[in-house]
C-alpha cells in the first residue's frame, strides 16, 4: 500500500535520501513550471481509484514497464493520430479531471484532457516519477 500511496499522491523520492525536488510541506519547490498539490486525493480516493486502475489490462511497454494507454494512438514519424480504438477516458477517472479543471488554477482553467496514461512503477526495478 505504501508504495501506492507515493505512486498516485504525489512526487515520489526515496525516503533514504533527501528529496531532490526540494518540496517542502507547502508544496512548494524548486522545479520551474511544477506545482505540487498535496492531499489532492483524500485516501479513500486513492484506494478506490488504485483499485479501479488494477481492474484493467495491463500491457507491456516499450520500455519493458508495463502501462493501461486511454487515448488516440500516435504515430510520431508519420504525424498521424488513429481513432479507431479510442472510446474515452476511463470513468473511474472523471472526478479528477473535474477537479483538475474546478480548482483556482489558472493554468488549467481551458485545459481539455484527451488522454490518461496509466504506468505501472515499480521501485525494485529502479524506476520511479
Amino acid at each position: 500500500k505504501q508504495w501506492y500511496q507515493r505512486r498516485v499522491r504525489g512526487v515520489h523520492c526515496n525516503t533514504s535520501l533527501p528529496c531532490p525536488h526540494n518540496v517542502n510541506n507547502s508544496g512548494t519547490g524548486d522545479l520551474k513550471g511544477v506545482r505540487v498539490f498535496l492531499d489532492f486525493i483524500s485516501e479513500d480516493e486513492e484506494v478506490r481509484l488504485v483499485e479501479n486502475i488494477d481492474k484493467g489490462e495491463w500491457l507491456p511497454s516499450q520500455s519493458g514497464r508495463f502501462k493501461q494507454d486511454y487515448g488516440p494512438r500516435a504515430n510520431y514519424k508519420r504525424k498521424k493520430l488513429k481513432l479507431d480504438k479510442f472510446q474515452g477516458l476511463p470513468k473511474y477517472s472523471q472526478y479528477l479531471r473535474d477537479r483538475l479543471t474546478s480548482r483556482d488554477i489558472c493554468e488549467l482553467a481551458d485545459f481539455i484532457p484527451v488522454e490518461q496514461c496509466n504506468l505501472d512503477y515499480k521501485p525494485d526495478l529502479g524506476s520511479s516519477i
